[in-house]
């Protein structure tokens, strides 16, 4: 039985073939003295091994019916093609500079170790006058230099050379692209702060308006030098530097913008709060008229025990304290939002009129039930502290003992 015979492409093992099979193959230039070949099942070794593959005599070459015209494999710019090429056709892409005096050729000719284009006399001859590097003089302390150069070229097929050519690439240092990165960072982190302020119109952190400019102009730079990095190798971090200054950017000016306009967002959602504490004020106002106006009117009919009176006056009385609780709450509300504003003296004068309703319902609560404002306030469970901070205060400012700022502060906590 004859014996057969397997390649391997890659990491792939490909066969069994016949000798005429294997022979057929390396004459297509499909298999060449640097692939590793096993025959009859043995080890892979490398095709020089097998001679009898790439050898065949004249009439065996007649018999094949074997092309005349030569292949020969060849690499561009250190990368090896994949498909070989006749000899007249790889001369024209030597004559049109697409393959290089110092690229690498091979077939059978050149024996086992891989050539120079500038090497093979064909192709030595096609080479444009103004690329022959090998006609170009050479001192003599660099001829040196150039043989050594010439012995440290790889075989393309050889996992050396692409191992060296990634190492090369990867020592390169992109410093423009760095520092536009860097710059882009650090422009969105904290251009983040005002931008968050204006969606959320926090205004006690308004003050974070105060590094808008000068970061925005870090964004600016970061966007410049990682653009100018991106005409450089590696260009990875010139890239994300480049969007990510984009966004810092757009943020820059985003925050610019609330800078200007969020004191009037601001201003108008405060006029909304007061419009809408006084809109609270004197609905209450109303209902506390109404609740009284029926406390007030209750009357004691002849034979009625004390209890069944007492029965009927105790929800007026509850009526009475809840609305009276709501009008201090709303009252309290409209000095919390009209603090630190031109409105706040009129709320604070404000005062005097709840001072007067509230008196009004201890009158009332004296005529009805001989009942006091605390009782009346108890028994709609009404928190009297409130009212107690705003009547002392109130007092103290009457007396002269406290001015309107100072009054402000105590009532407001700020």
């Amino acid at each position: 039985m004859a014996d057969t015979y397997q390649y391997k492409k890659g990491s792939i093992s490909l066969g069994p073939y016949t000798l005429e099979n294997m022979q057929s193959l390396a004459r297509q230039g499909v298999i060449g003295r640097h692939h590793h070949i096993s025959k009859a099942g043995g080890p892979f070794q490398p095709g020089d091994q097998f001679p009898e593959l790439f050898q065949l005599s004249s009439e065996a070459l007649k018999k094949s019916g074997a092309p005349k015209t030569k292949l020969w494999h060849y690499t561009i710019s250190g990368e090896r093609q994949e498909k070989p090429l006749p000899e007249e056709q790889l001369i024209n892409l030597i004559g049109k500079g697409v393959v290089q005096p110092i690229d690498m050729v091979w077939n059978e000719s050149v024996g086992d170790k891989w050539a120079s284009v500038s090497s093979v006399p064909q192709f030595a001859a096609a080479i444009p006058a103004v690329d022959v590097r090998l006609a170009v003089p050479i001192e003599e302390g660099r001829r040196n230099d150039y043989q050594e150069d010439r012995r440290q070229i790889r075989e393309p097929s050889g996992d050396n050379y692409y191992r060296e050519q990634g190492t090369a690439e990867a020592k390169s240092f992109n410093a423009l692209g760095l520092a536009g990165f860097i710059c882009s960072v650090v422009a969105i982190v904290l251009l983040t702060i005002p931008c968050f302020v204006f969606i959320v119109a926090a205004e006690s952190l308004f003050w974070s308006f105060h590094i808008v400019v000068p970061f925005t102009i870090v964004a600016l730079i970061g966007l410049v030098l990682s653009s100018i990095g991106l005409t450089k190798v590696p260009r990875g971090m010139a890239t994300t530097g480049t969007i990510i200054g984009v966004v810092a950017l757009t943020m820059g000016i985003v925050a610019f913008l609330g800078w200007v306009f969020l004191p009037h967002r601001i201003a108008m959602e405060r006029r909304t709060l007061i419009d809408s504490r006084i809109a609270d004020i004197k609905i209450n106002q109303q209902h506390l008229n109404e609740s009284l106006t029926l406390y007030q009117n209750v009357i004691r009919e002849d034979g009625e025990s004390e209890d069944a009176y007492n029965r009927k006056v105790a929800p007026l009385r509850r009526n009475v304290g809840r609305d009276a609780g709501k009008l201090i709450t709303a009252y309290s509300d409209q000095l919390t939002v009209t603090a630190k504003t031109s409105e706040f003296p009129m709320a604070f004068d404000g005062l005097s009129r709840l001072q007067q309703s509230l008196k009004k319902v201890e009158d009332a609560g004296q005529a009805v039930e001989e009942a006091s404002l605390l009782e009346i306030f108890d028994s709609a469970n009404v928190n009297v502290q409130q009212l107690r901070n705003l009547m002392d205060t109130l007092n103290l400012y009457q007396r002269g003992e406290l001015t309107l700022s100072q009054a402000e502060a105590k009532m407001t906590g700020l």
